[in-house]
């Protein structure tokens, strides 16, 4: 459990992890108004450009992946690896022996 022996008491992974969440929030809230727009530019204007409908639902979409890669970023505050990187065996360095 990361969030629990290290998150909470890491000043630095607190604040990222607030940091983050907020982030998220405003992706998901932009990533809404544009999702929403695409029917009421329809609505509005019957001969909208493909291209204009196309953007708009580009634009909706990556804001949808870049909410679940957030969240997925989220995660490992919450879950670390099994052995965290400062324990992995060292890599032998070229020229040493």
């Amino acid at each position: 459990d990361r969030y629990h022996s290290h998150t909470v008491n890491c000043a630095s992974c607190r604040g990222a992890l607030a940091k983050l969440d907020q982030l998220r929030l405003g992706v998901a809230g932009v990533g809404a108004i544009a999702w929403t727009t695409i029917p009421i530019l329809v609505g509005l204007e019957q001969t909208l450009p493909l291209w204009l409908t196309a953007v708009s639902g580009l634009l909706a979409l990556s804001f949808f992946a870049g909410w679940v890669l957030l969240g997925q970023l989220r995660r490992r505050f919450y879950d670390g690896r099994e052995t965290p990187p400062r324990n992995l065996p060292e890599k032998h360095k070229k020229g040493m022996v």
